[in-house]
């Protein structure tokens, strides 16, 4: 996979900013020494996919309600507003499509 992101065009600069491991586990690893923190994302080459420690999960799913909340109840009712939409009128459909997924 590394070859393919050396060689890719697209992405011409991707791999002076990242590190090939021997395995899953070794990257994980370093990923923990080199930032300090259990709270990492690894990219493995499978496509849409991501391996993200449980320290980050665990805090993903903690800090999930917040912010909901807060595009529900914040965010979200203004970017209608800006574009002259009625949040009345459609926060309650996304709110329920949120819920569902």
């Amino acid at each position: 996979m590394a070859d393919l992101f050396y060689n890719c065009p697209q992405n011409s600069e991707f791999m002076s900013h990242a590190l090939v491991a021997d395995s899953l586990d070794a990257g994980i690893r370093f990923a923990y020494r080199a930032t300090g923190t259990k709270k990492v994302i690894i990219f493995d080459g499978a496509r849409e996919g991501i391996n993200a420690s449980h320290a980050l999960i665990d805090f993903l799913l903690k800090k999930a309600p917040e912010i909901t909340k807060e595009i529900e109840q914040e965010l979200f009712p203004k970017w209608l507003r800006q574009r002259g939409i009625s949040p009345t009128s459609q926060t309650s459909k996304v709110t329920e499509a949120i819920r569902r997924t």
